[in-house]
């Protein structure tokens, strides 16, 4: 059951955990990824936009 809940759960895509970072300047890439099931990836890939710019 809880499996199933947690793959009914939206996947984020890199706009939106773009926006968190933005909205939470003093997450750490471990909380971004522990709130949002994102992968390490993922979480780099969000950084380095907001970061750089791309």
């Amino acid at each position: 059951m809880i499996d199933q809940l947690h793959n009914y759960k939206p996947k984020l895509d890199i706009t939106d955990l773009v926006m968190l970072i933005r909205n939470n300047p003093t997450i750490t890439q471990q909380q971004l990824i522990s709130q949002t099931n994102s992968t390490l990836v993922e979480a780099r890939k969000a950084f380095d936009v907001v970061e750089w710019g791309e």
